[in-house]
Parts: structure tokens; C-alpha cells; sequence
């Protein structure tokens, strides 16, 4: 194996030394740069070609990944990345969301100084199938980047990656202070919500932290409400009021009509149509949902400083985020109007 990657590595600690360089100089490059400056030269060391790479490719939801790694025509790689400095973890969820609607296995995550390989298929700690900095992967290339050499992925090590002992103890403890972390921001919102079915609880709990496991809100819900633990797993969201939003193809919001082509027109018809009233103005802004999130803002971020995932502007300059499922859409339109002093039986869904 050295022998065969020999080059590979004394590239690899050329571009090492680089980019330890470039960061020091730069410690704040963001996405498009470390896009330019750190994945670009990376992927040609590890022997990807230009024929091999998707850039700025289109997955499910109408959002985009940074890169897609094919082989034969075949992607076998979703890899996103992130300004530097920026913590992988929070962003963990959406690659795997990413790798999911797409059903492709693996997905990558690197911020020019840090990178974890993911696996979508995997459960718990197993997901996450190596976390290391730069500098660890091309020190222990054997266990870390060579799995990300194109000739290793194209004859399917990846499937056989097996977790060393020290990576699988790295990932108990941190799963189980996200957990406890979870746990927490549950408590809080659980309080604030005044809904007695476990299937509703469970959509706005969803909506309004997603980055917390659905298997985690459902145990969580059936404890607070005394579920039997068998009755936990089987909460069907599905049936819970609002959620089957997606067969709808027109709504009214009094005598007004409007057509609904994707989901976040639900919210989008709602929004306007509060801007029309004269209700919905600059002053009201942010508009949150959720600890973290907001509905409409004055720019398209997050009270946080987050950007919107996907920011519509609407008619009077503010903007919205259309990220959210049909569920949290109908939810956050029937909030909307309770907010501005309407009745939630103004919104009519139509088959």
C-alpha cells in the first residue's frame, strides 16, 4: 500500500504545508474559497479528473451540494463544503439528508482544515465513519484519506471501512453530549407547545429542531405524555393533523384562491397575502419559528446569523425561508395568521 500511494502522500504533504500556510494567512476563507483553494487541488491529488466532478450539483428539495464524485457515471460521493472554522457537526444532519433523497452511500464534509466521512446508510455512532483534521488524515493517510482515493473508491473500500477503537470511543462521547444536548432544547420546546397529540407534537417538534433525530422526539414525546414505549415507535406523523399537506393542489385563505405547485407555496400564499392585508411589515421582523430559525426576516438570514437555506423575497423587499416540510409549512401559515389576529380556519386545503 505505500509503495502503490507513495506519490500520492508527498503530494499530500506538499499540499499540507500549503494550506497550513494559506489558513494562517487566511483563517476566515469561505465556502467558495476553500471550494477553490483547498477541495479543487485536493480531489486532483486523490485522482479525481474533471470528468469525475459535479460541481454545485442538484439534489432533492431544489438545493445544491458542492460536489458530486462519479465513477463510470455513478456517483459514488456527495461532498459539501464549509467556510473555515466552521464546526461539521451542525451541518452533519443535512449531508446525510443529502446522501438520503439521493441514495448515495457516502458523503464527505471538509472546511479546509477538517473533514469527516459520513455514511447514510449507517445507524447512531456508525454514521460518522472517520472525524480528523487535515493534518491527522495525512498522517494516518492508511485509515483516513485513502479511503478517499479515487482508485480505493472505485473498488469499493469504502463499503468495507471498518471504525478503529479509538474513533468508535470518539464517537460514543460525542453522540451522547448531542444527545444530552437534545434532550435539553426538547424540554424547552416541549413546554412551550399546548398540544395534546403525540403525532402533532411530534411535526412541530420536528419543524422547530431539525437537527434532533425523529426517533429521539418520538421517545421523548411518548415519556412526557406517558405513551407505553411500544406506542412510541409507532407514531404515524402521517396521520397527525396537518401532515398530509402534499395531496393538496389549491387553498384559500378566506374567499382568496391560490394554486399550490410545491409545498412552500403554502407558506409563500400566506405570507403575501398578510403583506396585502397590511399586516405583515418590516417592523415585525424577524418573524421566528423555532429557537433558532425565522420564518421572514428583513435579509435572508437567521436572528442566529445563519443564512436561509431557501430565501424567497417577497413583494414588500423582506424575505421568507421555504425550507420546511409540508407539515411545518401548513404550521407556520396557521401561525402566521394567529399572529396577526386571524382565525386558523381562514386556510382551506383543496384536493
Amino acid at each position: 500500500m505505500t509503495d502503490e500511494y507513495s506519490s500520492i502522500r508527498e503530494e499530500l504533504a506538499t499540499y499540507r504545508d500549503a494550506i497550513r500556510s494559506l489558513l494562517s494567512k487566511n483563517p476566515t476563507l469561505n465556502e467558495a474559497e476553500v471550494c477553490h483553494k483547498c477541495i479543487d487541488p485536493l480531489l486532483r491529488i486523490l485522482g479525481w479528473t474533471l470528468g469525475d466532478i459535479s460541481r454545485e450539483h442538484s439534489v432533492e428539495g431544489g438545493e445544491r451540494v458542492d460536489y458530486a464524485l462519479s465513477i463510470d457515471g455513478k456517483v459514488k460521493l456527495l461532498l459539501d463544503a464549509k467556510k473555515a472554522k466552521e464546526k461539521l457537526d451542525k451541518h452533519r444532519k443535512q449531508v446525510l439528508f443529502y446522501c438520503i433523497g439521493e441514495d448515495i452511500r457516502f458523503g464527505v464534509l471538509f472546511n479546509g482544515e477538517s473533514l469527516e466521512l459520513l455514511d447514510s446508510r449507517a445507524r447512531g455512532d456508525s454514521r460518522r465513519l472517520f472525524s480528523c483534521s487535515l493534518e491527522e488524515g495525512v498522517a494516518q493517510f492508511d485509515s483516513r484519506l485513502r479511503y478517499l482515493v479515487r482508485a480505493e473508491v472505485a473498488k469499493g473500500s469504502l463499503e468495507g471501512f471498518r471504525h478503529d477503537e479509538s474513533e468508535r470511543k470518539k464517537c460514543a462521547v460525542e453522540e451522547k453530549k448531542i444527545r444530552e444536548k437534545n434532550l435539553a432544547q426538547l424540554k424547552t420546546e416541549y413546554e412551550k407547545l399546548q398540544i395534546s397529540l403525540p403525532g402533532w407534537f411530534i411535526l412541530n417538534l420536528q419543524e422547530r429542531l431539525p437537527e434532533v433525530p425523529q426517533a429521539l422526539i418520538g421517545e421523548f414525546v411518548g415519556r412526557q405524555l406517558g405513551v407505553p414505549a411500544r406506542s412510541q415507535t409507532q407514531v404515524d406523523v402521517k396521520t397527525a393533523p396537518m401532515a398530509s399537506g402534499n395531496r393538496f393542489r389549491s387553498m384559500k385563505i378566506g374567499s382568496e384562491m391560490y394554486q399550490i405547485r410545491h409545498s412552500y407555496d403554502i407558506l409563500l400564499h400566506t405570507v403575501e397575502w398578510l403583506i396585502h392585508k397590511g399586516e405583515l411589515r418590516r417592523e415585525h421582523c424577524p418573524i421566528p419559528y423555532g429557537p433558532t430559525r425565522d420564518l421572514v426576516n428583513t435579509v435572508p438570514k437567521h436572528r442566529t446569523g445563519g443564512d436561509f437555506r431557501a430565501p424567497k423575497k417577497l413583494s414588500n423587499g423582506l424575505y421568507m425561508d421555504a425550507n420546511h416540510s409540508t407539515a411545518g409549512c401548513i404550521n407556520g401559515a396557521k401561525s402566521l395568521l394567529e399572529k396577526f389576529g386571524y382565525s386558523q380556519d381562514l386556510l382551506e386545503f383543496l384536493e
